[in-house]
């Protein structure tokens, strides 16, 4: 992605709510580096999430369930 530079970068995701339950985010970023390195950033409670856009109050996500539990399983 041209947009991406070196160093730090901030991604954000917006989403809505489906209406059922259960609904939960669940990201799977993939990444390739120019020198071929491959690297997979997954979504969890380290990440930051807001109700607000523009954000200006950010919180901690909060993980339902570890990355293949739980109602969702690896769908």
């Amino acid at each position: 992605m041209k947009n991406l530079g070196s160093g730090r970068n901030v991604l954000s995701v917006e989403a809505a709510d489906g209406g059922k339950e259960p609904c939960g985010l669940l990201v799977d970023l993939a990444l390739t580096y120019t020198d071929g390195t491959a690297e997979h950033i997954i979504s969890d409670k380290t990440w930051k999430t807001s109700n607000q856009r523009p954000p200006d109050n950010w919180k901690n996500a909060e993980e339902v369930c570890p990355f293949g539990k739980g109602p969702w399983g690896r769908r």
